[in-house]
């Protein structure tokens, strides 16, 4: 039976839609049920409905990720607040893309799969509208609430519907770095004063150039294997795409350079940082799925841009050690260099950040 199996979403009474952080909620199904049959639907916390994400559509327009659970074999489609304006939070914050509730309809046979609102804002929404609200009469769609044992500061969650009781919901604070880790995958070649050097061959106080502040020392490495599918499978830059003069290989939701006169006049910026996804066009950038893959973090004093090969992109982003994504040896390293993050605070970008919903407009043609 089709459900929701899993939500990553902001615990804050920030507006999220100004976050750095995406946000991912998955659905599982069945083998043999048919995704266009589905619909996900957002609410504020008035009940009024906000957007509906049928998810053939999203297969159809690539903003959906699909992957099989190898233990029960589920097919897990995962909806990502990069593809679509869409933020959960507690409670409703005040973007127009802010929303406390989230249901799961069947729109083939009209039926009420999963409604739940979260946290300790509002509570028991009535659906208004929707493919949700459609499912019953007028002001008996509720939502069930979900309570959330973190106060407002706790930035990112995880509420899991598949572990260990499918029909139990189950809270646990994550990082950003759950969402994918963003990096360079071994191998790749960055620029240094003695010139291109492999990533995994880097350490500690090693000189790395820079864009904007020349050579700087190396503050910490580290490296995160996983399963190279799915979400977490690496995207090639092929040569003379992007400034890539080889082909460079990062992690999806690595953020890349990108400049010139449609970062300008979209954004009005001579220089944006987009995620590397963003600019898969299935042909010159592409995913490149394989059974493992091991990503190399560089981290610096500030925020950095890096040159692998003509290729400019982000150097590690430090506010992805907050929450327990990290073993414990690690999260605290990092935060003993960056105090600061273990009070929430995060380091500036050295770019604006731009979605992957509306970075795509920078593909190159």
């Amino acid at each position: 039976m089709a459900r929701i199996s899993e939500l990553h979403y902001s615990n804050t009474y920030a507006n999220a839609a100004n976050s750095n952080v995406p946000e991912f909620l998955e659905v599982a199904l069945q083998p043999g049920e048919d995704p266009a049959d589905f619909t996900v639907s957002f609410y504020q916390d008035d009940g009024t409905h906000g957007l509906d994400i049928n998810l053939q559509d999203a297969l159809d327009s690539g903003t959906v990720t699909v992957t099989t659970d190898p233990q029960n074999g589920e097919i897990v489609y995962v909806l990502s607040s990069e593809d679509h304006p869409f933020f959960l939070t507690d409670p409703d914050g005040s973007g127009a893309t802010n929303y406390e509730a989230y249901a799961l309809t069947n729109v083939t046979t009209n039926t009420l799969v999963d409604f739940y609102d979260i946290g300790g804002g509002t509570q028991n929404i009535v659906a208004i509208g929707g493919a949700a609200g459609a499912t019953g009469a007028p002001g008996t769609v509720v939502s069930v609430n979900i309570p959330t044992p973190t106060g407002p500061d706790s930035v990112f969650a995880s509420i899991q519907f598949n572990q260990p009781n499918p029909d139990v919901a189950v809270f646990a604070e994550v990082s950003p770095s759950d969402t994918g880790p963003a990096c360079f995958v071994a191998g790749t070649g960055i620029m240094t004063p003695d010139g291109l050097v492999a990533i995994e061959k880097l350490g500690v106080g090693d000189l790395v150039m820079t864009r904007d502040h020349g050579a700087q020392p190396v503050r910490w490495t580290g490296q995160t294997t996983v399963c190279g599918t799915g979400r977490y499978a690496p995207v090639l830059v092929t040569a003379g795409r992007y400034g890539a003069e080889r082909d460079v290989r990062v992690s999806p939701q690595h953020r890349v350079l990108v400049t010139g006169w449609r970062a300008e006049l979209l954004f009005g910026e001579v220089e944006v940082l987009v995620p590397a996804k963003a600019l898969v066009d299935d042909r010159f950038v592409r995913p490149e799925p394989c059974a493992q893959v091991t990503y190399h973090h560089l981290l610096f004093d500030r925020h950095e841009i890096l040159d692998s090969n003509g290729f400019w992109s982000e150097s590690y982003y430090p506010a992805a050690v907050q929450g327990t994504a990290w073993a414990d040896t690690t999260h605290h390293e990092v935060c003993e260099l960056f105090p600061e993050l273990t009070d929430g605070a995060s380091v500036p970008l050295s770019r604006p950040n731009i979605p992957v919903y509306l970075a795509r407009l920078l593909r190159q043609p």
